[in-house]
This record gives C-alpha cells, sequence and structure tokens, in this order.
C-alpha cells in the first residue's frame, strides 16, 4: 500500500492529512475553477437564451425563464445525490458522469420542439449534471487543503464569474451565425470537453503516477489511501 497511509488512534487506517499547496493541489483548483466556469457559469447564462425561445415557441415571459430557475433548484436539490455518489465512486468518475450529462441535456435541448421537453432537457438533465461535477470539485478541494480552504475554495469559484463574462460577450455573435440551436450543440461539445478534461484531474492526494486517468476509467488509481474490500 501507499506510504501515506497512517494509522489511527484505534490501529485502524485513516487518511493521510491535506497536503494544503503545493504545485499538485494548486493545480487542482485551476480545474475546479474550470468546472465552475462550465457549471455554474452556464447556468447564470440561461438568461441569455430567453429572447430566442420566446421568439420560437411563443410561450410567456414566466414560463420560459421558469427552465433556468428550474435547472438551478435540480443542480441544488440534487447536491444530496451527488454527495453520496461521490462517496462511491469518487470525484473524477462522478464529474465525468456530470459531463456527460450535461452534454446530453445541452444537445437534447437543441433538439427540442416544444418549452415543455426543456424543462427535462435542460432543467433535469443539465442540472444533474452540473450537480454532480459541480460538487466533485467542491469536495475534491477540500481534501487537498485544510488551513487554506477559504482561499482555494475562493480562487476556485472565480470560473462561475469567467463564464458569463466569455459566454456572454460571444453570445449575441454565436446566435447570430449559428442561430440558438446550433449554439447549444456547440456548447455541448464544449462542455463535454471542459468537464471531462477536468475529470481527470480531480483526484485525491497521493494519486500515483498516471492514476488520474486509471481513476476515471475505474482503476485502483485514485490513491487516496483507503484499503479496497475492507
Amino acid at each position: 500500500r501507499l506510504a501515506a497511509m497512517a494509522a489511527g488512534p484505534s490501529g485502524g487506517w485513516t487518511a493521510p492529512p491535506p497536503p494544503d499547496g503545493g504545485a499538485a493541489a494548486w493545480t487542482r483548483v485551476f480545474f475546479y475553477a474550470l468546472v465552475s466556469a462550465g457549471t455554474l457559469g452556464l447556468q447564470y447564462c440561461g438568461g441569455l437564451l430567453v429572447v430566442d425561445l420566446l421568439t420560437e415557441f411563443g410561450q410567456s415571459r414566466a414560463a420560459t425563464a421558469a427552465v433556468f430557475s428550474a435547472g438551478t433548484g435540480a443542480m441544488d436539490v440534487l447536491a444530496v445525490a451527488a454527495g453520496w455518489l461521490i462517496l462511491r465512486q469518487g470525484e473524477a468518475r462522478t464529474c465525468l458522469l456530470g459531463a456527460l450529462l450535461a452534454a446530453s441535456g445541452l444537445a437534447l435541448s437543441a433538439a427540442t420542439t416544444r418549452l415543455a421537453h426543456l424543462f427535462i432537457t435542460w432543467s433535469l438533465l443539465v442540472g444533474a449534471g452540473h450537480s454532480l461535477a459541480l460538487f466533485s470539485g467542491v469536495v475534491l478541494v477540500n481534501r487537498w487543503f485544510r488551513g487554506r480552504r477559504g482561499l482555494a475554495s475562493a480562487l476556485g469559484n472565480t470560473g462561475a464569474a469567467a463564464g458569463p463574462f466569455a459566454l456572454g460577450a460571444a453570445w449575441l455573435e454565436l446566435t447570430r451565425t449559428l442561430g440558438w440551436r446550433r449554439t447549444l450543440l456547440l456548447l455541448a461539445g464544449a462542455e463535454l470537453v471542459v468537464l471531462g478534461v477536468a475529470a481527470c484531474w480531480l483526484t485525491r492526494p497521493g494519486t500515483k503516477a498516471g492514476g488520474a486517468l486509471a481513476v476515471v476509467a475505474g482503476g485502483d488509481g485514485d490513491g487516496d489511501g483507503a484499503p479496497k474490500g475492507r
């Protein structure tokens, strides 16, 4: 087993303490910022789509805006389910599943023919995917820091502001050139790449060389030190 293992007070196993800094720890903060940009950042940009949806489906402003409110609500409500999955599958695999759900939801949203469909594709699928990915990053950062958790979390959360800043500046040009449906398809691809790459780095302290991909693939490379099968 890894040298980082330590004996607990009763002779049992306990995880090693967080490194609380270092290049590896701050690298995880950077990728958590990417997760924040791809989840909270995109949720905050939902209002950019309202005008296009009003024109497309002709529903009321309240009903149209409710799609995005429900998506944010689903992301928060499903935090409990995300925590349960993180405990059993780890942050990397949970984030990857979230990336797949969110990208699928965005792609399906591009094909909707009624506003009601968006409550399934955007509110539920995208909201669930963002919940899994976001809280994977939140939990992971706490594993790498102890005394600097506040600073690390604050820096990671800057992605939530950078996402709307970048997308908001490009949205009008994208929709004017591609239309809102193709723009959503483009966002689906970007979401899969950003969150998928970030997932490979959401690994715990003590990860062995090459362990990131092994964790995502389901191998025993997370290096969190927990004895398997006990």
